[in-house]
């Protein structure tokens, strides 16, 4: 299976909270960054209801993967996409970290695709989709541990 290597952007706070929870489940922190991502972009993609979105980012996931074949067929050298960085200006001083993350290329070309659909660059995008995926983790962790409560608290009685 091949690999693609990104370096991308983490806002400090989310990058902190998602290390404060690796540590708690003993996760390694690239795995999770990894499972969180695959998370976010799954409830992300369950939104897309409407036929033309889906439509849309499996056109633009299909041509990527065509020019990917044929950057290949015509020489080794990477394909790279430049996105303008258009900071809003609330957030021209936030303090980030960069981590490097490594997908499938499949699976990277799907969030390629993805970042090109909403506009943005592959680091937002994982950004967002990071942010998903760890808001529905700790909520379902939550739901849980009501439900092992609720459950302690009626056998007790």
């Amino acid at each position: 299976m091949r690999y693609m290597r990104w370096s991308i952007r983490v806002p400090r706070l989310l990058f902190a909270h998602v290390k404060g929870v690796a540590r708690k489940e003993r996760w390694a922190v690239s795995d999770l960054v990894r499972m969180l991502i695959v998370l976010g972009a799954a409830i992300s993609w369950l939104k897309l209801r409407k036929q033309e979105n889906l439509d849309r980012l499996g056109e633009i996931a299909r041509l990527g993967r065509m020019a990917d074949m044929l950057t290949d067929a015509v020489s080794h050298k990477p394909r790279t996409r430049i996105y303008p960085v258009v900071r809003q200006p609330a957030q021209a001083g936030r303090a980030t970290d960069v981590f490097t993350l490594i997908l499938p290329v499949g699976y990277a070309g799907l969030i390629e695709a993805y970042a090109a659909t909403n506009r943005m660059s592959k680091s937002n995008a994982c950004e967002k989709l990071l942010t998903i995926g760890l808001i529905t983790y700790l909520t379902a962790e939550n739901a849980l541990l009501q439900a092992i409560q609720r459950v302690a608290k009626q056998a007790e009685n």
